[in-house]
C-alpha cells in the first residue's frame, strides 16, 4: 500500500491551474483591496473579486514572503560551511531514536506501553550522566530490559534510524533522494519556462 502523498507546495502549475479557473482572479493587488473595502457600494461581481482577494490573501503573503527570502538564503548558501562533524553530533543530542529503542524492546516482545517506559527511563538515566543510548553499555541497557542484546547498537544507530523513516518528505536516503530529483526538476522547469 503506498503511503498518502499530499503536497502542499504552491507552485507555478498551481498558481496557473488557479488563474486559469478564475479562483484568483488575476494577481492580489492591495491598492484594488483597499479600494473595494471602502467603496460605498459593490457589484455582485467586485463583491465576490473582494472576498477572492481576501480568501487568497495567505497565497500571495507566501509567495512575497519567498520572493524576499530567497536572495537572503542564496548568499547564505554561497558563503555556507557545512560541518558534517557538527551536525552528526547535533543530531544524536536529542535522543531521536528513543522510538528506535522502544521499537526494538517491542520486536522482542515488551508491550509497546512497558517498551515507552523502559526507554524514557533509559533517556532519563543518560541526561543525568551525559551520555546518548548509542553510548550506554549492553550492562546499563540490561539493567533497565534484560531484552536488550549486541544487536541493540546497530538499531540505535542514527543510519538505522533515519533508513526506516521512507515516508513521503521522510529523512531515508532514497526518499532524500526522490526529494533531490524532484526539486531540481522543478527548478530546470522554472529556468527553461
Amino acid at each position: 500500500m503506498q503511503p498518502l502523498q499530499r503536497s502542499y507546495a504552491i507552485t507555478q502549475e498551481r498558481i496557473e491551474a488557479m488563474l486559469s479557473k478564475g479562483s484568483l482572479f488575476g494577481f492580489y493587488d492591495q491598492a484594488k483591496v483597499d479600494e473595494l473595502e471602502n467603496a460605498e457600494e459593490l457589484t455582485g461581481k467586485e463583491l465576490k473579486k473582494l472576498e477572492a482577494f481576501q480568501n487568497n490573501k495567505p497565497v500571495f503573503d507566501a509567495i512575497d514572503t519567498v520572493e524576499m527570502a530567497v536572495p537572503v538564503f542564496t548568499a547564505m548558501l554561497d558563503t555556507m560551511t557545512v560541518r558534517t562533524d557538527n551536525m552528526r553530533k547535533a543530531a544524536g543530542r536529542g535522543f531521536i531514536n528513543a522510538t528506535d529503542c522502544a521499537d526494538y524492546l517491542t520486536k522482542k516482545g515488551m508491550p509497546f506501553r512497558d517498551a515507552y517506559t523502559a526507554v524514557g527511563n533509559l533517556v532519563y538515566y543518560c541526561t543525568g550522566r551525559g551520555k546518548l543510548l548509542e553510548e550506554l553499555t549492553l550492562e546499563e541497557l540490561r539493567g533497565i530490559s534484560p531484552l536488550f542484546g549486541e544487536d541493540v547498537y546497530e538499531a540505535l544507530s542514527l543510519e538505522a534510524c533515519m533508513g526506516q523513516r521512507r515516508s513521503f518528505g521522510g529523512p531515508a536516503v532514497e526518499e532524500t533522494a526522490r526529494q533531490i530529483e524532484e526539486l531540481t526538476k522543478l527548478i530546470e522547469e522554472y529556468r527553461h519556462g
